[in-house]
Formats: structure tokens, sequence, C-alpha cells
């Protein structure tokens, strides 16, 4: 018994670093559902990217209807998969706001919406 204790030991603390590491990302599915609670939109679609050298997604939702300004209103955010929370898109810097956090996704809204559109 005493030689498979190392080979068992070994495994379980395999299986635990590998479900460490699975949970520090969030699931596309898990993160629409947060973001859909917490902001009260609708999410038309996750897509997974890499911002700054972390895993993320940039989702897609749209403002519930209604009787205000902004109602039916789609805008893309981009979600840090490990925490769930929203990366900020602009960086305030010396001369003002920077431009987009991450250099792959263009910052100016009518480019993302074009390129959004011809997917």
């Amino acid at each position: 018994m005493r030689c498979f204790a190392p080979a068992l030991l070994g495994a379980v603390l395999c299986l635990a670093a590998t479900g460490a590491w699975a949970q520090q990302s969030l699931s596309a599915d898990a993160v629409a559902k947060r973001i859909a609670e917490a902001h009260e939109v609708e999410v038309l679609r996750v897509e997974p990217v890499e911002a700054e050298g972390r895993a993320a997604y940039v989702v897609t939702v749209m403002n519930r209807g209604g009787a205000f300004n902004e109602a039916f209103k789609v805008t893309r955010l981009m979600v840090d998969a490990a925490t769930g929370e929203l990366i900020p898109q602009f960086r305030h810097g010396p001369t003002g706001y920077g431009g987009s956090a991450n250099p792959n996704i263009e910052s100016d809204g009518p480019a993302i919406r074009r390129r959004s559109l011809s997917r």
C-alpha cells in the first residue's frame, strides 16, 4: 500500500491544481448571467478575447425597452474572465482619455459596430 500513497497524493494534488486553475476563469454563461443581473440588460453575445495579457470577454448587451431615451441601446462591455468585473475601456491620462485599454479592439464606436456587423 505504501507504494501507492505517493502516487495517490500526486494525483490528488494534480486534480486540485487543475480544479483551481479551471475555477480562475468564469464561463461565458456565468459572465452573461452576472452582467444581465447586475446591469439589468439583455446579453446578446459573449466573445472570448485577451485584454492586457489576461483572459476576458467582450459582452454585447442591449438595454431593455421602456419609456426612456436609451431603450434598446446596444453596447459592448469588456469583462475580466477571472473576476467577472468590467474592464475600463478608457484610461485617463495627463492630456485626457488615452483610448482603448486593449490595442486589439478599436475604441471608436462606429468601427466596433462595423466590425460586429461584418461577422
